[in-house]
C-alpha cells in the first residue's frame, strides 16, 4: 500500500493562517491573503520574511461577548431616557391640567377655584390620564423600571466585560502563536546578509557548545564508571592476597610443631625395604 503523501510545510502554514482569519474575520486582510498566496505558490518568501508578523497580523474582531455587549448597551440607553419621562410626563400634566384649569375658572367664574383640587378631580374637564394620582403612579413605574434596569445592565455589563477579557486574551495567545510560527518558518527564507549570517554562527556555536557540554558529562561519568571498577579491582586484589597470606602462615605452623628428632629412623632397614621377593616357577 502507498504510503499517504505529507503536505508541505507551505502548505500546513498556508491553511493554518486561512483558518485563523476565517475564525476572525480577517480573511481579507492585504497581509494573510498575500502571505497565504505567497505561501502556496512558494514564490517571494524571502520578501515576507523582512516583515515582523506580530507587526502585520491583523487585531482579531472578537464576536464573543459582542452580543451580550450590544444587549447591555441597548438597555443602558433606555434607562438613560426612562430618567428623564417622569419629568416630561408630569410637565405635560401640568399643562393639561393648566389648560382645563383655565376653562373650569371661565365656566365657574362665581366659585372657588383650587388648582391641586381641579388637578386631582378633573371636574369632567381634565382627562383621567392627565390627573394628579394617574402620572404619580406612571412615574413610580418608570422609576422603578429605571431602577430595574440599573441593576440588570450592571450585572450584564459585568458578564460582558469578563467575556470579552477572556476572549481578548486567548486570541491574543492565539496570534503570538501564529506569528511565532510564521517568523520560525520565514527565518530561514531570508536573503543571506552579515546579521542573517552571523544569527546563524551563533546559533550553530550555541548548538556546538550544547554538544560539547553533553559529551563531557558523558565523559566524566564514563570516567567515573572506571575509576569506581579499578578501585574495586584493587581491593579484591588486596582481599585475596590478605586471604593467601593466612593460608600459608596456618601451613607453615601446623609444620614447624611437628618434632622430628623423636622418629627412630634406625629400625628402618633399607636392604630388607629393597629386597624383592623371589618366585619359585615350576
Amino acid at each position: 500500500m502507498a504510503r499517504e503523501k505529507k503536505p508541505s510545510p507551505n502548505f500546513t502554514l498556508a491553511e493554518s493562517l486561512q483558518s485563523w482569519g476565517r475564525k476572525y474575520g480577517q480573511v481579507e486582510d492585504s497581509y494573510i491573503s498575500g502571505l497565504t498566496e505567497a505561501l502556496r505558490e512558494n514564490k517571494n518568501l524571502h520578501i515576507w520574511a523582512t516583515f515582523d508578523p506580530l507587526d502585520y497580523l491583523p487585531i482579531p474582531l472578537l464576536a464573543n461577548g459582542s452580543k451580550l455587549a450590544s444587549r447591555v448597551r441597548f438597555l443602558t440607553v433606555l434607562r438613560n431616557v426612562l430618567v428623564f419621562a417622569p419629568v416630561a410626563l408630569t410637565w405635560i400634566a401640568v399643562g393639561q391640567a393648566t389648560t382645563g384649569f383655565q376653562k373650569y375658572i371661565s365656566q365657574n367664574t362665581t366659585g372657588v377655584a383650587n388648582f391641586l383640587d381641579f388637578w386631582q378631580n378633573g371636574y369632567d374637564i381634565l382627562p383621567e390620564e392627565y390627573r394628579i394620582s394617574s402620572i404619580a403612579r406612571l412615574d413610580a413605574v418608570i422609576i422603578l423600571a429605571v431602577i430595574a434596569l440599573t441593576l440588570t445592565s450592571s450585572v450584564l455589563g459585568k458578564r460582558a466585560e469578563e467575556q470579552v477579557s477572556g476572549s481578548e486574551a486567548f486570541a491574543d495567545r492565539e496570534r503570538t502563536a501564529l506569528a511565532l510560527e510564521i517568523g520560525l518558518f520565514l527565518y530561514d527564507k531570508q536573503r543571506a546578509t552579515a546579521s542573517v549570517v552571523n544569527a546563524s554562527v551563533a546559533a550553530s556555536v550555541a548548538r556546538l557548545r550544547a554538544s560539547t557540554t553533553a559529551l563531557e558529562s558523558s565523559t566524566k561519568a564514563h570516567a567515573g564508571t572506571a575509576k569506581n571498577l579499578t578501585s574495586a579491582t584493587k581491593a579484591l586484589e588486596k582481599s585475596a592476597k590478605e586471604i593467601a597470606a593466612k593460608k600459608g602462615k596456618t601451613v607453615k605452623a601446623e609444620t614447624s610443631d611437628f618434632d622430628w628428632e623423636k622418629i627412630d629412623f634406625s629400625s628402618l632397614d633399607s636392604t630388607q625395604a629393597s629386597q624383592k621377593k623371589k618366585w619359585k616357577f615350576k
